[in-house]
Parts: structure tokens; C-alpha cells; sequence
């Protein structure tokens, strides 16, 4: 029985996940699955039916083994987490805890590297306001062209031109929220002097919490 099971969408998460739960609970017993084909979908048709079969079919597996399943990717973790109630399953999305904490802000950028990551980020956004009762504005922003060099397997210059949409927007907003996981690496870039908000250490600290 695994402590806690992560739904990838691509091999390159494993290593910054891992060494996460590493860091935080280093006695815990993880699993990662990594299916680039579910992202590939939800680009190329949204969350349509197939998606939602495909991701459904993935979290059970994970969770017939696990004490609790991550998805580690934005674009289908509202279709992940919609199988705690549909199926009774313990399964969280990496991005729910940056979502309530972002949304205790007054005015929010939201930035992300992929157009279909928008939809299903405005989507977490929302139901974290409602939750939590707050009434922050928010914008959403797609980085252009920040995502070929994520593909072409150029992290560097990936995580530059993110850090240069945030230094460009920062003056106009109180905090910047990363949508993907992917783009955490550019909260180090220099200049920054707003709070910028990423997914995975705020979201592996929570589900390792939840698993008390």
C-alpha cells in the first residue's frame, strides 16, 4: 500500500515531486504514474467524455493501492477531484491548496503556460471564493509561446519567459498565481517583489496533512 499515489501527465514531474515528499515525509511510501496522453486529450478536445474516462479509469487504479491519490496536472484535476464524490475515493488535486490561498488576496493574476489550463483554473478559482467567502479580482493570462520550450524539453528558457510575464504584470497585482506545476521554477527569478504562488510544495505539504 503506497501513502500517496501521483497522477503525472509527464515523466519530467516525477523528479520535483518525489524530492518534495522526500524533504517533507521522508518515511512515506509513493507511486507515480505518468500518461502525457491525457494532457495531449485535454489540448486537443477539453473535458470531453473520454477525458473524463480516461482520467476516472487512471485515479481508481491508483487508488485501489494507495492511501491517497495527487494529480499533479491542472488541466484534468477538476476531473480527478470530482472522483471523491462520485467513487468515495481519497484523491486530492495538486493545485486546490494554491487555490485557497490565493484567493485571500484582493487582485490576482493567474498565469498560465497552456490555453486549456485556463478553463479548469478559473473553474478552482471560483470554488475557492465561494468557499472560503472571499471576493478577490482575478485575471487570467496565457504565457505566448512559454509552452514550446517546455515541449522541446528547454526548462531554462521555459521558466525565463514566465519569470518575465511575471515581472511585466506585477505592478498591477497583489499576488500571481502559477497554474501548472510545471512553472514553479520561476518563482526564483530576480526582481520578483510580489508574492507568486506555485502548486507543488503547497500541495504535497497538504496532502501529506490530510494523511496526518
Amino acid at each position: 500500500m503506497y501513502d500517496i499515489s501521483f497522477l503525472h501527465t509527464g515523466e519530467i514531474h516525477i523528479n520535483t515531486f518525489q524530492s518534495l515528499v522526500d524533504e517533507l515525509a521522508p518515511d512515506y511510501k509513493v507511486n507515480h504514474v505518468a500518461d502525457e496522453s491525457l494532457l495531449d486529450h485535454a489540448r486537443g478536445f477539453g473535458q470531453d467524455a473520454a477525458l473524463e474516462e480516461k482520467v476516472e479509469g487512471a485515479v481508481k487504479n491508483l487508488a485501489a493501492d494507495s492511501r491517497l491519490v495527487v494529480c499533479t496536472c491542472s488541466s484534468i484535476g477538476e476531473i480527478a477531484e470530482n472522483c471523491v464524490e462520485k467513487y468515495s475515493l481519497n484523491v486530492q488535486r495538486i493545485d486546490r491548496a494554491m487555490a485557497n490561498k490565493a484567493v485571500l488576496a484582493s487582485n490576482i493574476l493567474v498565469l498560465a503556460a497552456l490555453e486549456s489550463t485556463l478553463a479548469p483554473t478559473r473553474s478552482l478559482i471560483e470554488q475557492s471564493v465561494t468557499n472560503l467567502k472571499q471576493s478577490p479580482v482575478c485575471d487570467y493570462k496565457t504565457v505566448e509561446g512559454a509552452w514550446e520550450y517546455f515541449a522541446s524539453g528547454n526548462v531554462d528558457a521555459y521558466s525565463e519567459s514566465i519569470g518575465k510575464a511575471i515581472i511585466d504584470n506585477q505592478g498591477n497585482y497583489d499576488l500571481i498565481v502559477l497554474a501548472q506545476a510545471s512553472m514553479a521554477g520561476a518563482c526564483d527569478t530576480n526582481g520578483i517583489n510580489i508574492p507568486v504562488l506555485a502548486s507543488p510544495r503547497l500541495g504535497v505539504q497538504e496532502a501529506i496533512n490530510s494523511l496526518g
